[in-house]
Formats: C-alpha cells, sequence, structure tokens
C-alpha cells in the first residue's frame, strides 16, 4: 500500500475541481484507488466561511464562552452548527453534529483569514459520492472517495485524521467468526478500514500550511462499491445504546 501526497496551489471557492483535474492527471489513477480530501478543501469549495464580525451571540453563547473562555461569536457559531452539546473544557466545547462527537461542531480558526471560520463542508456524503462520480467518468476508473478530517480520542493527547464520508468502497471490515492465533472465534470485532486509511493519510496532509489537501492510496484492501454514499458513510457510524464511551463514564 502506498500513500501519496498531492501538493497544490491553495484552494479556494471555484477552484477546486481545476486543480483536482489538473494535479491528479499527473498520476497513473488504478482502480481501487482511493482519495483522501481534506474537508477544509471541500468547506473553502462549498464557501462554508462564517466572518465573525456579523455574528450576534445570544445569551446562551455569552454564558458558554464564560464557562469555557471562548469568543462569544465563535460559541455562537458552534451553537448553531450543532446537533447537541455535551459539555467542555477551557477552549473547546465538545458537541455532537452529524451523529459524530467532535470538537466545536467542527468549527474552525485555523487556515482561514483573521476574523472568519470554517465550517465542516455540507453533506459531506453528497459531496464524496458526487468527487467519486467525476473522477470516475473523466478517468474511466472505479475508486474510492474519504472525506477526512481531525479529532481527537477519550483520554488520548492530540489529534488524528478520521473518515467524515467516504464512497465507491466499503469502509468497514466484518472481522466477526473469524479465528485469531490462539484459536478463538471473534465475536464483535469489526476493523474501521476507512478511519484507519484517513488516519495514515492524516500525517500527510498535516494541520498547517503543507498546501496538501489530497492524499492518494493505492493498493489499499477495500472492497468497492456502487452503494450510496449517504449508506457507506452511515455504516461507519454507532448507535448510542451500542458506543462504549456514549455509555460509559469517563
Amino acid at each position: 500500500m502506498q500513500f501519496i501526497p498531492i501538493k497544490t496551489p491553495v484552494i479556494r471557492q471555484g477552484n477546486f475541481w481545476a486543480i483536482l483535474d489538473k494535479v491528479l492527471s499527473n498520476h497513473n489513477l488504478g482502480r481501487g484507488n482511493i482519495l483522501v480530501v481534506a474537508s477544509k478543501a471541500l468547506s473553502w469549495q462549498q464557501g462554508d466561511l462564517v466572518d465573525l464580525g456579523q455574528v450576534k451571540p445570544t445569551t446562551k453563547a455569552k454564558e458558554l464562552a464564560k464557562e469555557y473562555g471562548m469568543e462569544p461569536t465563535m460559541v455562537q457559531v458552534i451553537i448553531e452548527e450543532a446537533d447537541q452539546i455535551i459539555g467542555g473544557v477551557k477552549g473547546t466545547i465538545l458537541t455532537v453534529k452529524n451523529n459524530t462527537v467532535i470538537a466545536n461542531a467542527g468549527v474552525d480558526h485555523s487556515n482561514v483569514p483573521a476574523g472568519k471560520v470554517i465550517l465542516w463542508p455540507k453533506k459531506p456524503a453528497l459531496a464524496a459520492g458526487q468527487i467519486k462520480i467525476n473522477l470516475q467518468k473523466k478517468f474511466k476508473k472505479k475508486i474510492g472517495v474519504i472525506i477526512a478530517d481531525s479529532h481527537c480520542h477519550p483520554r488520548r493527547l492530540g489529534t488524528s485524521s478520521f473518515a467524515l464520508a467516504i464512497a465507491g468502497f466499503e469502509g468497514i471490515i466484518d472481522q466477526r467468526k473469524k479465528i485469531d492465533l490462539a484459536g478463538n472465534r471473534l465475536k464483535i470485532t469489526f476493523s474501521n478500514l476507512a478511519d484507519s486509511l484517513a488516519g495514515g493519510a492524516g500525517l500527510l496532509l498535516g494541520e498547517a500550511a503543507e498546501k496538501i489537501p489530497f492524499v492518494l492510496i493505492k493498493q489499499a484492501p477495500a472492497k468497492l462499491s456502487d452503494k450510496p454514499a449517504t449508506f457507506l458513510t452511515k455504516k461507519l457510524q454507532i448507535a448510542k445504546r451500542s458506543c462504549l464511551f456514549w455509555q460509559s463514564d469517563l
């Protein structure tokens, strides 16, 4: 398996597709290759930026801002973006958005002009599906797509990348009924291939000024799929009642 970082000009609204077509034309795109796309590149394409100077914080936003030491305008955007607010620590609010537990509902200050914040891309699964369709039409090869973003894990320092949405391949590998080295039959194990691939690509995508919005993965151990991207993405999620962290007192 090979991870190939793809350096590009800075992506802004309107140039995403032209840059993507140009840079991929320089690579031998084969059947089953997986393209990892940084979520911020997609957000820029969609114009998902907010000018904090135009935001009027509510009383709730001001209260949460005081509790967590944050800008009231930033908190207001988080409230509007989040499906649920769980809690937080100084500088960060823990939320649920699109059935994913994520800091600040995906709202971020990084890689945007001063006084603005960038949001999670709208309908990321549909966007992943559209990228897959466009690339397959152009290159006449079946490929997979991952929209990747960074998040943190319970009681672990730092961030790693995960698959916000996928298209074109099965992101979960069912390991149940397989036999381990000791001869035991696995009972509950599912391998999250999508997050594992996103995590590897995240080391190349970076968090600062790398200008690497795409990573091409060759020879990934992925099963291609023509199922809708929304369906494949939902398969990466788990219900609250079955989530170990959600049901535990950490």
